[in-house]
């Protein structure tokens, strides 16, 4: 399941269900790494005397899988729960939190965490963390723990919230009806509306509803003011259609939003300190990232040389913050013949234009290292929405209304639509993509910053829709 954090580290949507599956692991993890202690050196007479002489070694053994299992995705709430996906994703994160610990052991002594104890915490904690991962899934198939939602409304914004209740991705709500206001549209199924004849307060408190979504565009005039206010001072929670997608989703509806969205909905953070922070981390992480790649840098350097004749690097003008050019850098992973028409073109699914070398560092992401450069020079940052060409955006601003507003931060190496919409070489596939930037753009913080670099190893590892 996805967590979404807003600005200044403001909390936008952390599911109690999110915590409780999170403390879960983490205790199993604490009891995995402590058999092993216990099983390897410990005994009953000096028990509780090892529990505290290795409390360093167990929270870090903790935090650091943990990061893994955040990274490969593993709270994501669209991974597909089944035995295989997630055994799969919890062997990686294991397999990566091993080098981790390599690592640990020889540059920080202090923090002895001996490889006999992690010869059985390991495999203990892969089949603890299977076991309440598989328990987990048929938990949160239960009605009872998801909280109950009425929607107001039954047309298109209705829909799209009964899609996601009945969807595999287990949202945390469930849709008890959709209440029906006069004159409306319905495109939901018949038998889930409410007549609208009763009050909203006695439909809500027979429902034992925690939440009402107002989804309709048109409901002043036709829903009483009176009547929220009293369903919001007995304790049930009242959103908009907008509040409550931005929340569960970590998008915005492109078709729904308004210019009075960017003046009302807050968020949007852009001060001087929240830049400055921003640039500070961009440069920590670009520095860190120079060295330990730098290795990776120079090899593919090379393969692009003797696989094909052309430049290493590819330069090629793009559009960032507040519409100014610059010019991205890439490893080079086309035939240097690939626009020879002169016009830019869409990269397409198997796209002949592309090399060996190419289709390798493109899966990967291999091909975006260089644009390192352009995150020390300041043109980028490490996270934020994907510079593009000043061809297409002129296509897509005039064909996408809002599109220029995701040109006041920084582009990014990696973004939040990145992680969360595949490659889209088309004005649909940019409109979705611009529905997660656009979220982005109001929320984005140090810390979401942080979680999104740490998602990206999933992507990474687990690609989807590389052209």
């Amino acid at each position: 399941m996805t967590t979404y954090f807003g600005s200044s580290g403001r909390k936008q949507s952390f599911a109690k269900i999110n915590v409780a599956l999170v403390l879960g692991d983490l205790c199993l993890l604490a009891v995995s790494y402590y058999t092993g202690v216990f099983l390897r050196w410990a005994s009953l007479d000096n028990f509780y005397e090892s529990l505290l002489a290795h409390t360093i070694e167990a929270s870090t053994f903790t935090v650091v899988i943990l990061a893994w299992m955040f990274a490969v995705g593993l709270y994501r709430r669209d991974l597909e729960n089944t035995v295989s996906v997630v055994s799969g994703r919890i062997a990686v994160a294991l397999f990566l939190s091993f080098f981790v610990f390599t690592v640990i052991f020889y540059i920080f002594p202090p923090v002895l965490i001996w490889r006999s104890a992690l010869a059985i915490a390991i495999p203990l904690a892969f089949l603890l963390l299977l076991f309440w991962r598989i328990g987990w899934t048929r938990l949160i198939d239960h009605d009872s723990i998801k909280r109950p939602i009425l929607v107001v409304g039954c047309g298109e914004q209705a829909a799209y919230i009964d899609s996601l209740s009945n969807s595999r991705n287990n949202y945390p709500f469930r849709c008890l009806g959709f209440v029906k206001l006069h004159g409306e549209e319905p495109a939901v199924a018949p038998e889930r509306i409410i007549s609208d004849n009763r009050p909203l307060r006695e439909i809500v408190e027979e429902a034992g509803v925690r939440e009402i979504v107002i989804a309709t565009e048109d409901w002043r005039g036709r829903l009483s003011f009176d009547e929220m206010m009293q369903c919001s001072l007995a304790g049930t929670r009242v959103m908009d259609y907008l509040s409550f997608r931005e929340k569960e989703t970590g998008s915005v509806d492109l078709d729904a939003i308004r210019p009075s969205w960017f003046i009302f909905s807050g968020g949007f953070p852009g001060g001087a300190v929240q830049q400055g922070m921003k640039r500070i981390f961009d440069i920590v992480v670009a520095v860190f990232a120079m060295i330990f790649f730098l290795p990776l840098i120079c090899a593919t350097a090379i393969a692009i040389r003797l696989e094909s004749p052309g430049p290493i690097f590819h330069f090629q003008e793009r559009i960032g913050l507040n519409g100014r050019k610059f010019v991205t850098f890439k490893f080079r992973s086309m035939r240097v013949d690939a626009e020879a028409s002169g016009t830019p073109q869409w990269a397409q699914e198997d796209d002949p234009r592309v090399t060996a070398v190419g289709k390798l560092i493109r899966r990967t992401r291999i091909d975006e290292l260089p644009q390192i450069f352009n995150v020390l020079r300041g043109e980028m940052s490490f996270v934020g929405p994907r510079p593009e060409r000043p061809y297409f955006v002129e296509q897509l601003a005039a064909a996408l209304p809002y599109y220029h507003a995701r040109h006041r931060v920084k582009p990014g190496i990696t973004g939040w639509a990145q992680l969360n919409y595949i490659y889209g070489a088309s004005i649909e596939g940019a409109k979705q993509k611009l529905q997660y930037d656009l979220y982005y753009v109001k929320h984005y913080s140090i810390f979401l910053d942080f979680l999104i670099i740490l998602q990206t190893v999933r992507v990474i590892l687990w690609p989807q829709g590389v052209r």
